[in-house]
């Protein structure tokens, strides 16, 4: 992990900006900007894990429902193969 540090701006509710504040003067620290810093950090791998996980989810489900949805005769394979593939174009638009 690389001790290199950069800068980023954030927009936050004021109540949250005080919330950090206030939590930096009892916990303390020397500010809310550390205090946030942390949290990123800190929490980014499991913010990271769980939004993959829902993606296999997702993709799970729906691949779930074309098959369903095929074995019932409510889809043809074209249907499918071309729902697959609008799938994979979105995938690779998000990345």
């Amino acid at each position: 992990m690389s001790t290199e540090k950069d800068y980023l701006t954030i927009r936050l509710l004021k109540t949250t900006i005080k919330r950090l504040n206030d939590n930096a003067a009892h916990f303390k620290r020397r500010s809310g900007r550390e205090i946030a810093s942390e949290i990123i950090e800190q929490y980014l791998p499991l913010w990271e894990r769980l939004e993959q996980e829902k993606t296999q989810e997702a993709e799970k489900r729906q691949n779930e429902l074309l098959e369903y949805m095929y074995t019932r005769g409510q889809a043809s394979a074209k249907d499918v193969e071309k729902v697959k593939a609008d799938v994979q174009s979105r995938k690779s638009k998000k990345r």
